[in-house]
């Protein structure tokens, strides 16, 4: 699923693996952790929320376990 993002030239522009009933952090940040085991990756969205018209969140990004590579 590809959430519509606040902050598109900030993030990364992949399918997040959200599941159906997601535990999304309590506050303001409202962070959502998913991990892949399969393909060693794991993904966060900021300010993750489910509207009417799908997810939308303020940014997303995803890491590459496999590696120690930083993020641009």
């Amino acid at each position: 699923m590809s959430p519509m993002v606040q902050y598109g030239d900030e993030s990364d522009h992949v399918r997040y693996p959200i599941r159906a009933a997601p535990n999304i952090e309590g506050g303001s940040d409202r962070h959502l952790l998913m991990g892949d085991t399969e393909s060693c990756r794991l993904y966060e969205l900021f300010d993750a929320r489910k509207r009417w018209d799908g997810w939308h969140a303020g940014s997303g990004a995803t890491w590459d376990l496999t590696s120690n590579a930083l993020r641009p």
